[in-house]
């Protein structure tokens, strides 16, 4: 049996870090926040490399922008699924999630053997 208040603490505590973090990401991402056009430099290799600099940074804070959002809606899921009474168990086959499993990654919606057919597919 799953401890319910101790899953939901965790996952409240793990939403607080991860809004935090998108937070974070979201003010990164906006003082970067310019075109590629602006970042281009009319002249001087030195400048081409800091614009392909700069552009490169705001690709990776867009991605962890995208992914700091992603775990903020995989821990909304999880809690979703707790208020629904279908925390644990696994949402593609029915199973029950392992303690293990919820310990290390309290918002997964599949258990082991899922997630890794699914990684498999992609």
């Amino acid at each position: 049996m799953i401890d319910q208040g101790y899953f939901e603490d965790k996952l409240n505590g793990e939403r607080e870090r991860a809004v935090k973090t998108l937070g974070w990401a979201e003010s990164e991402f906006k003082n970067h926040d310019m075109s590629i056009q602006e970042a281009m430099p009319d002249s001087a290799d030195n400048e081409i490399a800091d614009a392909a600099t700069d552009t490169l940074t705001m690709q990776l804070d867009s991605a962890y922008q995208r992914r700091a959002a992603a775990r903020v809606n995989a821990i909304d899921g999880a809690l979703q699924r707790m208020r629904m009474g279908q925390f644990g168990t696994c949402i593609n086959c029915g199973r029950e999630i392992s303690r293990a499993r919820l310990e290390a990654i309290p918002w997964t919606p599949y258990c082991r053997d899922c997630a890794q057919d699914l990684q498999a597919l992609d």
